[in-house]
């Protein structure tokens, strides 16, 4: 087992979509013809009312992994074979 270090991650980003806007900013209502959706329409639009907001839980945007090894091996597939060079094996006596 092997547990992989930071030297080792290939430097990459995680993006984050965010608005400016306050958490208590409405949300916006936009309707939902069904040519546009294939479950049909929806009624009251597709983004509800900005009742009963809640902040969002601290533990939602965490690492993972919690530092475990894990198995590093190749794909691999073993194969044994008896090759009987003369004669008939095994013998029939």
């Amino acid at each position: 087992a092997h547990t992989i270090t930071v030297q080792e991650l290939p430097t990459h980003n995680h993006l984050v979509n965010a608005s400016s806007s306050q958490a208590d900013a409405a949300f916006i209502q936009t309707a939902s013809p069904a040519s546009q959706n294939v479950f049909g329409t929806v009624a009251g639009g597709i983004y509800g009312s900005n009742s009963n907001l809640t902040s969002l839980n601290p533990q939602s945007l965490t690492n993972v992994g919690g530092s475990q090894p894990h198995n590093n091996m190749m794909p691999y597939l073993v194969l044994n074979f008896i090759i009987c060079l003369s004669g008939i094996f095994p013998s029939q006596n």
